[in-house]
């Protein structure tokens, strides 16, 4: 803001304001013999905008952080004759602040990753927020918010999260970009544990249970197969039951199979137990 005092012959400019988008002309007749042709705001030698007079003029809608120039026509009587003139006021109008963002926590569970940006944008400069996740160079996630999370991901894999923060300072330089990265991993899932709890035969049966602890539901199939030498018998999809109708003072195998998926981008995994 300018408070300077400029006297134009007849007239006074008796304060100049700026803000981020406009420049604000107090003006103060001091006679009569003075009229004003033209009050014209400027860009560079292109104008802008055009007013008529009155004691305050306002140019609004304006770019921040810009010099504009004034410019003043006007006709005066000296020693009886017409006379005309023109002034050039330069004027800058003030600077919008550049925002800022920073990491506020970033977080990862099994399957999840969960995000929160903290920012400050005094002059509401933002225009565009994104946040990606990606995996390796593949873009996976997209979202729109400073505060959100990514859901249904690989366990026990590396991501980075990328933030591209848009704003525009409206000071005819077009967007700018603050760009963040972090790298994060999901936690691992665990392993599912199957051990023999029963495996007793008779004379023409045998009976099994096993014990399963699979706290993250990773098996996907369990099989639990009979064989005679090599040859295969019999196969139940249970942790519990019975093989019937066998030969009796015979050696069987039993093959305990369990299919499981860490969801780690390795597929599904393989537990065999013989007994």
């Amino acid at each position: 803001i300018s408070d300077s005092v400029t006297t134009i012959d007849g007239f006074l400019l008796d304060k100049v304001e700026s803000t981020q988008n406009s420049i604000i002309l107090n003006m103060n007749k001091k006679d009569t013999t003075s009229n004003f042709k033209s009050i014209s705001l400027y860009l560079d030698g292109q104008l802008v905008s055009e007013k008529n007079y009155s004691e305050k003029i306002v140019f609004d809608n304006l770019l921040s952080n810009t010099e504009y120039t004034v410019s003043l026509k006007y006709t005066y009587t000296n020693n009886g004759a017409e006379r005309e003139k023109e002034v050039l006021v330069n004027v800058n109008t003030l600077e919008k602040t550049i925002p800022s963002v920073a990491i506020n926590s970033l977080l990862a569970n099994k399957n999840e990753i969960t995000y929160k940006f903290d920012e400050s944008d005094i002059d509401k400069t933002k225009t565009k927020v994104t946040v990606s996740l990606y995996n390796g160079l593949n873009k996976v996630g997209e979202l729109n918010s400073l505060e959100d999370k990514f859901t249904d991901l690989l366990s026990n894999t590396n991501y980075k999260v990328v933030l591209n923060y848009e704003y525009d300072l409206n000071d005819g330089n077009g967007k700018n970009v603050i760009t963040e990265e972090y790298e994060i991993k999901t936690d691992e899932k665990s392993k599912p544990v199957i051990t023999i709890n029963s495996l007793v035969g008779s004379k023409e049966e045998i009976n099994f249970k096993f014990d399963k602890v699979d706290s993250d539901n990773t098996i996907k199939n369990v099989y639990v197969t009979l064989y005679l030498d090599s040859n295969k018998v019999n196969s139940i999809s249970l942790l519990e039951g019975k093989f019937e109708k066998l030969l009796s003072s015979t050696n069987y195998k039993v093959v305990l199979t369990c299919e499981y998926d860490l969801n780690d981008g390795e597929g599904i995994q393989v537990i065999t137990q013989d007994y």
